[in-house]
């Protein structure tokens, strides 16, 4: 704050921040009603365990010019296996977002305050919990088309990130796209 010294300056750290380092690491609680954790599954078809071993081979999978893992096919559920396997091989935990709650570029829900910085406010955060928790991403679009705004709110989030479709999806961002379809 302007008028003090260094050493005299009030500290102001956000609560996510502070609960971190205080050793409570859990996912922002801005985030908790939007999205979903999903655990390691257990039991997995073997063709979708041959599709999370190509995925987890990627050499730049968690660079910040990684590219967009983007599965598409009929198994949403299967889908969901394979970034499971994919997060919990890297490391991290898988957290899963319905295409709906996503907030699209220049447009908010009741989740945000603020809806111009809606998109923007939500990637900041989810940018953080890659971080932190140490995290990774499933953007969930089932059969649903997604928006032109939301494709570019899609395209903004940090790796490693996961798309899942039912139909092919174009995306301006680098991707690599995997069939995951039902055994």
């Amino acid at each position: 704050d302007p008028g003090f010294g260094l050493t005299s300056a009030p500290l102001r750290i956000d609560e996510r921040i502070l609960h971190s380092l205080a050793g409570v690491n859990r996912l922002d609680a801005r985030l908790e009603p939007l999205m979903q954790r999903r655990a390691y599954p257990h039991c997995v078809a073997d063709e979708h365990v041959a599709v999370a071993g190509e995925i987890v081979s990627l050499r730049d999978l968690e660079s910040p010019e990684a590219p967009i893992v983007h599965l598409c096919g009929d198994d949403g559920r299967g889908q969901e296996d394979v970034a499971a396997l994919v997060a919990h091989r890297m490391g991290r935990q898988l957290q899963v977002l319905p295409l709906e709650n996503l907030p699209p570029s220049g447009a908010g829900d009741g989740a945000y305050r603020d809806p111009a910085q809606s998109a923007a406010q939500f990637v900041a955060l989810w940018t953080r919990e890659v971080a932190l928790l140490p995290g990774m991403l499933l953007v969930q679009c089932g059969a649903a088309q997604p928006s032109a705004a939301m494709l570019t709110a899609i395209e903004r989030l940090p790796a490693p990130l996961v798309v899942a479709s039912r139909d092919q999806l174009r995306l301006a961002r680098r991707s690599v796209r995997y069939a995951v379809n039902k055994p």
